[in-house]
């Protein structure tokens, strides 16, 4: 049994027998069950819980992270909780999950699970449990802090979904009625490279940045490209790479020959690259270039 599928089993099962044991040692690393299930007896109904990011709608700059908080509002005797996160990878990257202080206001024991990837890096499964002979906790409160990076410009959807709130009341387990929000967070580019002329090249400048280890510098006809085919990788790296100088902070990265003769427009993205390997996007750039023809 791989560690994903391992995790997602754990997660299950702090919903049903959260109550009686720590649920995050129930499975051994082999997948085998180190005792038998405990049996559980229903608890009363339980009215709807809504859980949602906070703020539901934010904005950001690609490459500065932000916090969001998963806010649980309705809860009644929680014992343990699990949902996933979905994303598009392409604009946001996730680099920790903070356990929120509301599941330990009862004394209860806590603990956290996850984040695991849930099949690719924009699915998360995350959950906190708790364990005692006391009841759960009743009410608002936040289960978790995000800390998200965005990455590139434009507007993503956070979706929470495939959730599970647990109510407990000493032995007596249920899943509680919920519902989870959609967020949404518009990413802006950082306002980082400049750009001139110098004879016929065009001329990138920006100032080296320490959360970066290195930088791409693409090239396309089309104004609102994509990295990647069939855009053109002009450069890569840290300098000395082809065309690029570095002098204290500043890089300077040229395109030459471009300018000229009234060939078309280019169009240039600087991507950033970070130590985990995505990369962000800074503000694009464009050159025009139009022959003069005689008498217009």
């Amino acid at each position: 049994m791989n560690t994903r599928t391992r995790i997602t089993l754990s997660l299950a099962a702090i919903v049903l027998i959260i109550a009686v044991r720590v649920v995050a040692i129930y499975w051994r690393p082999d997948g085998a069950a180190t005792h038998a299930a405990p049996s559980l007896v229903a608890a009363a109904p339980a009215g709807t819980a809504n859980v949602s990011l906070i703020p539901a709608t934010a904005s950001a700059t690609a490459g500065e992270a932000l916090t969001l908080t998963v806010q649980v509002q309705g809860a009644e005797s929680l014992g343990g909780w699990e949902l996933r996160l979905a994303f598009d990878p392409v604009y946001v990257e996730l680099e920790a999950v903070t356990p929120g202080a509301f599941l330990a206001s009862p004394p209860r024991t806590t603990g956290a699970l996850g984040p695991s990837s849930a099949g690719d890096a924009g699915h998360w499964m995350m959950g906190g449990y708790s364990y005692g002979s006391e009841a759960g906790v009743t009410g608002d409160g936040a289960l978790a802090y995000l800390r998200l990076r965005p990455l590139a410009e434009g507007q993503v959807s956070l979706t929470l979904d495939q959730l599970q709130l647990a109510a407990v009341q000493g032995t007596q387990v249920e899943v509680q009625p919920s519902t989870a929000q959609t967020g949404q967070l518009t990413i802006t580019a950082p306002r980082l490279v400049s750009g001139n002329r110098q004879g016929s090249d065009v001329v990138l400048t920006w100032q080296h940045d320490s959360q970066y280890t290195g930088y791409e510098v693409w090239q396309h006809t089309a104004p609102y490209f994509a990295a990647g085919a069939p855009a053109t990788l002009i450069a890569t790296g840290l300098p000395p790479a082809p065309n690029c100088t570095q002098n204290g902070a500043t890089i300077t990265c040229a395109d030459p020959g471009v300018i000229g003769g009234g060939q078309g427009s280019h169009f240039y993205v600087i991507r950033g690259i970070r130590p985990s390997g995505t990369r962000v996007s800074f503000n694009r750039l464009g050159q025009f270039d139009f022959a003069a023809q005689p008498g217009q």
